[in-house]
């Protein structure tokens, strides 16, 4: 029997709760309200942790909150607009009718068969799905219809819609637990003053929970405190504060924007404390980050900031390999066991999820430094949870916090630096705003994409490709080498690497989604097929060969055995007469290469253009952004602002008036538990 992950919880709980009260009470029984309750707020919570919330907040208007949410669904996965608001009419009609509300619930399940084969959902189903994959679908949304009709009718007449009653149900149920319940699926807890109620799944509660013990302990237990009689001249007041708290704190949190300087400042630290410590101890220090090419880069940053002294920089490492969380997701070091590190420093720490912050936290040792870097105004973690904005608000973090706020990669003038300004603001904006900014600087460009017709998307593409074909881009420079580079002495192709990777980083299209005609995977496929064009490679039968020489690749996740991570950019060049002599050039402070039979599709990916959140991290001379109203769901200011600050000369939009507006006006709200829990004021 196929059990859904709801369906497991609930008799998972009923067998032991059975077992434990059989002798007393012959076991415990639920009614079909009981599991109708679950099955509908294990779904919501699903759905908010799906979003990136850890927490589902039920206020005063909780049951329209839970009955828009169940609707929403049900349509989205029908294709069409079922009336089911037509039905709660019919409930409030005959709401003291037992026998007609049956009947009523019958006649609407009737009514879902039937519109689902008048709008041919079948046969359009039938193409993904057997004819049981099918009926199970079917019968999947005929369970959620009942789900919604149950809770609005008992909520609303059984419950009069008071939140408070829904808790007096919570606080008697088998399935829900506080704090003290920890083997409950569903973690809730009740603010009568301000009527609100608070759901977690189980693990979310006691990772945030566990986070903040975690960072408790680590804030109370004391460093050997640094106080330095001379820090570098080249720091400004915002940056020796920051050194100052890596001094003399346990953990510390540096945010800033692009420019302002975070790993320079933590270079100084670095060195003030190998200067300090040394004497006595050797230093061991860990550089991290969430992707392995962002831990590398932070690596080769602070190379540059720290050029001329002797302190050696470890390689750097993706917090999982830190942790050594392998395929059971289970980490080897953890509170009883910490990591040997004296200091641990944690780049884009924006990108960080509530579980992997509470293992990170957890795992280092007592009496060691813990530094966070990041941009509180950037996309948050692919993961549930906003971390890093979520300590730098709590009490406990207050001195500890230090926010960069001079750049001196946007100059006093830069377009670039106004208009990430201008999306940042917590003001209303509109469309208008940023076009009169976009105008008064020759840096900045908008382009309408009203419509998505062949020709409107032919002439959207060939105006972003325009940097890569033009007289001097990528393109001519990749042609140039084609049959040039496979002959060159090594020292040569060194340079030949250099001058193709500085080329590409020189311009980048960043998209909203993967998805849809302004997806990095359509532009992707487009360019593919006019670089092909541009170096003569001839058409196969089967469409164009995959590898050809000149296609950079970014890599889609971490391969350790080949000391390649998410994110790192490679370039495919032919190292032989033939077209189909190709190698994959990784190049950094050592230069990796392959054969392209061991990066296969689920490997690397074509890269001229990607999403704004593959790109976090990198910077490129020139973005073009590209956004449609068809990334609705996925616009915020966080993305735009996020794609915006990649670039440090140009910025290029390709966007609707409408889908500029939403993303400058819409931010990223994700609702979490860390300031939730019982004496975290007291931290």
């Amino acid at each position: 029997m196929n059990l859904s992950i709801n369906d497991y919880l609930k008799h998972r709980v009923m067998y032991h709760a059975n077992l434990y009260q059989h002798k007393i009470h012959n076991g415990i029984k639920i009614t079909a309200f009981d599991e109708n309750i679950f099955d509908i707020l294990f779904f919501i919570v699903q759905e908010y942790l799906d979003q990136g919330h850890t927490i589902v907040i039920l206020s005063s208007d909780w049951q329209k909150t839970i009955t828009n949410i169940l609707i929403n669904h049900i349509n989205g996965e029908l294709g069409f607009v079922f009336n089911i608001r037509q039905i709660f009419n019919q409930i409030d009609e005959f709401f003291d009718d037992t026998v007609r509300l049956k009947i009523i619930s019958d006649d609407a399940l009737k009514s879902l068969q039937i519109h689902h084969q008048q709008h041919q959902i079948t046969a359009v189903l039938k193409q993904q799905r057997n004819d049981i994959e099918n009926q199970r679908f079917i019968e999947k949304i005929s369970q959620r219809l009942l789900w919604v009709l149950r809770f609005y009718y008992y909520t609303k007449y059984q419950m009069n819609a008071r939140l408070s009653a829904l808790a007096d149900v919570l606080a008697n149920h088998c399935f829900f637990g506080q704090s003290h319940q920890s083997d409950r699926p569903l973690i809730w807890t009740y603010d009568d003053k301000k009527n609100e109620l608070y759901l977690w799944l189980n693990r979310i509660y006691h990772a945030e929970k566990q986070l903040l013990t975690g960072l408790y302990h680590l804030h109370q237990t004391p460093t050997n405190k640094i106080a330095p009689t001379q820090l570098n001249p080249n720091l400004n007041p915002e940056q020796q504060q920051a050194v100052r708290a890596i001094f003399n704190n346990s953990i510390s949190i540096i945010t800033g924007g692009p420019g302002t300087g975070k790993t320079f400042t933590i270079a100084q630290a670095v060195l003030a404390l190998h200067q300090n410590l040394t004497q006595q101890n050797h230093i061991e220090l860990a550089l991290v980050a969430p992707t392995g090419k962002a831990a590398q880069r932070m690596k080769e940053s602070l190379a540059l900031a720290l050029a001329g002294s002797k302190i050696q920089l470890t390689e750097p490492m993706t917090i999982h390999r830190l942790l050594g969380i392998g395929k059971s997701g289970l980490p080897r070091y953890a509170p009883d066991n910490p990591l040997p590190f004296d200091l641990v420093i944690v780049d884009e720490a924006s990108m960080i999820g509530v579980e992997l912050a509470q293992q990170l936290i957890g795992a280092i040792k007592l009496g060691a430094r813990l530094v966070l870097l990041g941009d509180i105004h950037q996309l948050f973690a692919v993961e549930a949870g906003s971390v890093l904005s979520d300590l730098c608000a709590l009490p406990i973090m207050k001195q500890n916090h230090v926010q960069l706020l001079q750049s001196r990669r946007f100059k006093e003038g830069s377009g670039v630096g106004k208009l990430a300004k201008l999306v940042n603001a917590n003001t209303p904006k509109s469309s208008d705003d940023v076009l009169r900014l976009i105008n008064q600087h020759a840096q900045l460009s908008f382009n309408n994409i009203k419509r998505l017709g062949v020709h409107d998307l032919k002439r959207l593409y060939n105006n972003i490709i325009a940097p890569y074909e033009c007289d001097g881009g990528y393109f001519e420079l990749t042609k140039h080498l084609q049959y040039v580079f496979y002959k060159a002495a090594d020292e040569q192709k060194q340079i030949y690497l250099k001058q193709l990777n500085d080329k590409l980083g020189e311009y980048r299209i960043l998209c909203a989604s993967h998805l849809s005609e302004c997806g990095d995977n359509a532009i992707n496929q487009y360019i593919k097929s006019k670089h092909q064009d541009y170096l003569n490679i001839p058409k196969t039968t089967a469409n164009r060969i995959e590898w050809y020489h000149g296609r950079p690749v970014m890599v889609l996740k971490n391969r350790y055995d080949l000391g390649l991570f998410n994110g790192d950019i490679g370039i495919c060049l032919q190292t032989g007469k033939r077209l189909n002599d190709l190698t994959v050039f990784f190049y950094g402070e050592t230069i990796k290469s392959f054969p392209i039979s061991m990066l296969s599709g689920d490997v690397v990916n074509t890269a001229y253009a990607m999403t704004i959140h593959k790109s976090q991290g990198s910077e490129f001379d020139v973005v073009a952004v590209v956004c449609h109203d068809v990334n609705e769901r996925l616009l915020s200011k966080e993305l735009l602002y996020t794609a915006i600050t990649r670039a440090k000369q140009q910025v290029h939009l390709y966007s609707t008036s409408t889908a500029l507006c939403q993303a400058i006006n819409q931010p990223t709200i994700r609702h979490t538990g860390l300031g939730l829990h019982d004496g975290v004021g007291d931290y």
